[in-house]
């Protein structure tokens, strides 16, 4: 595994690029990555690591 890019089976469509990528931890919601692509029956998406989040971070100034 890259350690940039994370892998998941769920269902997406379309359009759906961007939108974020959550993992449920005892009933906790957290969003890990941010989906950038379907392949087959993969999906692709970029992980929220810190130089990720120091990226958006900045957005919210």
């Amino acid at each position: 595994m890259k350690p940039k890019v994370i892998t998941y089976t769920i269902t997406t469509a379309a359009g759906m690029t961007g939108v974020p990528v959550f993992l449920t931890v005892a009933l906790k919601r957290f969003a890990i990555g941010i989906h950038t692509q379907g392949r087959g029956d993969r999906n692709l998406g970029r992980r929220i690591d810190d130089d990720l989040l120091a990226t958006l971070d900045s957005f919210w100034v």
